[in-house]
C-alpha cells in the first residue's frame, strides 16, 4: 500500500494481512481521490474504521488540514501511529482508539465539525446504515460536506437518511463506493 498522490506520494504505508482487514484497492483509491479534486484542499477529514489510515493519510498528503482517524482495532491502530512517524512535519491528525458509531456523539459534544467523512465498515454486518444515521443524527458535516462510504455491491444503502442524500455511487468489482451530501433547498 503506497500513497498515491501529493506531498508524500509513493511513500509505502504498514497494513494488516490482507485476511485480517480489506485494504483499499489502489485503483479503487485513486478514482476516489480524483473525483474529491479541490474538495480536499484545506479540508478537515474523518476517517471512520480507518484501518492503519491509509485514506486519512493520502487526503493529508494531497492537501487536507487535519484528520481525524477512529479506528478500534488495537493492531490497526499500531500500525497508523507507525505510519503516522513516516509523515514528517505532517498536519495535525488525531487518532482515536474508539468505536465509531460512538465516537460521532463524542464529536458532536466536542463541536467538531467535517468536510470529508471516509466510512468503510465491515462489509455485510449491518453498520453500515446505523452509521450513516449516527452521521445524520449528530450533523458533523459542514454545509458542502461529502461523505464517502465504501461497501460491498451486495449492500443496498438508502437514496436518502435524514438530511443526506445519495448523489453518485461507483462500482469496482465487489466494492461499492457511495457519496452523500447534505440535501439543499432549491428555493
Amino acid at each position: 500500500m503506497k500513497i498515491l498522490g501529493g506531498v508524500w506520494k509513493g511513500l509505502s504505508l504498514k497494513h494488516p494481512h490482507p485476511t485480517l482487514s480489506r485494504p483499499t484497492q489502489e485503483r479503487v483509491k485513486k478514482s476516489l481521490f480524483d473525483m474529491l479534486g479541490a474538495h480536499l484542499e484545506e479540508s478537515r477529514v474523518l476517517d471512520l474504521f480507518s484501518g492503519s489510515g491509509t485514506l486519512g493519510l493520502e487526503a493529508l498528503s494531497r492537501g487536507a488540514q487535519e484528520v481525524t482517524c477512529v479506528e478500534w482495532d488495537p493492531l490497526c491502530m499500531r500500525l497508523l501511529k507507525e505510519n503516522l512517524k513516516k509523515l514528517r512535519g505532517a498536519s495535525p491528525v488525531i487518532c482515536l482508539q474508539e468505536n465509531a458509531l460512538k465516537v460521532l456523539g463524542k464529536l458532536y459534544r466536542q463541536k467538531k465539525n467535517f468536510d470529508i467523512i471516509f466510512m468503510d465498515p465491515p462489509y455485510l454486518k449491518g453498520v453500515t446504515t446505523k452509521c450513516l444515521r449516527q452521521v445524520d443524527k449528530y450533523d458533523i458535516l459542514t454545509p458542502d460536506a461529502i461523505l464517502v462510504i465504501r461497501h460491498s455491491k451486495k449492500e443496498n444503502l438508502p437514496v436518502a437518511v435524514g438530511a443526506l442524500s445519495l448523489f453518485r455511487q461507483k462500482r469496482y468489482g465487489e466494492t461499492t463506493l457511495s457519496f452523500y451530501q447534505r440535501k439543499h433547498d432549491s428555493s
